[in-house]
């Protein structure tokens, strides 16, 4: 099998697993507030990634090196996992998978400027026509009407581009899957050990189902997830192959959401979401 179609299998494995995180952290955040969930789902996959590596073998960072990986634990894993566990808090799922579908584009931006590559006018356009899909699915109920949930997942948006990007290095310095995503899931662990104590215990007091999905969020959606999308990115020739994936994630999210949560989306989410979808199609393709 050549490593194109190996890049795909773990996008579409990702994808898998990362959908359900919209509606399960959903869930699970009306038992626990964002800080401990983030902090005790985060312990889960770092301490599976670690013991999966003493097995496999685990290449210590150099210099500099750490530095970086304490930005990927922020960027995403424990910064990430606060600001969209607060999101989740105050839109539906379907909306902020909409919105998470912006990384490919932001990722592509962000790639430019790192690398000095120049994007085509048509490129410039859709960046704009997918913004513009964004303010449709945030003013559809009225500018007064905008959820700080929204702003919180644009967030986590530019923060999981900066992730993406230094994935992209250090597969490009030559470590494997498994090294990035448990060095990145380690870092922020470690940054979340202030809320372990009390998360523990939170969770001791949840029922059993919450407790089942937060346990399936830290080594699916967290360990299993982050793994399969490092080992695409490394894999993959170009980033964008394995980016466009994760337009797939909304349409997921959104009929999970429908069938466990009862999220109907409004007017708005199917506009947007189409003028959205749309953009980073075309994004991708004459960019």
């Amino acid at each position: 099998m050549t490593n194109h179609y190996k890049a795909m299998i773990a996008a579409l494995g990702t994808i898998a697993v990362w959908a359900t995180a919209f509606p399960f952290t959903r869930y699970v955040v009306q038992y626990i507030d964002p800080f401990h969930l983030a902090a005790v789902r985060i312990c889960i996959g770092a301490i599976a990634l670690y013991l999966v590596s003493l097995l496999r073998g685990l290449r210590k960072p150099r210099g500099v090196e750490w530095f970086y990986f304490i930005i990927a634990g922020i960027t995403g894993n424990i910064g990430y996992q606060i600001l969209f566990n607060m999101g989740l808090q105050t839109i539906p799922s379907g909306t902020a998978s909409v919105l998470v579908a912006l990384t490919p584009l932001m990722t592509a931006l962000l790639l430019r400027v790192v690398f000095k590559e120049i994007m085509s006018i048509q490129g410039w356009i859709y960046t704009f026509t997918a913004f513009l899909g964004v303010a449709i699915v945030m003013l559809w109920d009225g500018i007064f009407e905008v959820k700080v949930g929204s702003f919180l997942i644009l967030i986590i948006v530019m923060m999981f581009s900066v992730y993406n990007v230094l994935m992209r290095y250090f597969g490009q310095r030559g470590y494997t899957a498994l090294d990035m995503t448990t060095w990145s899931m380690v870092m922020g662990a470690i940054l979340g050990i202030p809320y372990l104590p009390d998360g523990f215990r939170l969770i001791q007091a949840m029922p059993l189902e919450p407790v089942a999905l937060l346990v399936y969020l830290g080594l699916c959606s967290s360990a299993l997830g982050y793994g399969l999308w490092s080992y695409a990115l490394g894999t993959a020739e170009k980033a964008s192959d394995v980016l466009n994936f994760l337009y797939l994630s909304p349409v997921v999210a959104t009929i999970v959401s429908f069938f466990m949560l009862g999220e109907v989306p409004n007017g708005g989410l199917y506009i947007g979401g189409i003028v959205i979808l749309g953009s980073l199609y075309l994004f991708n393709k004459y960019r």
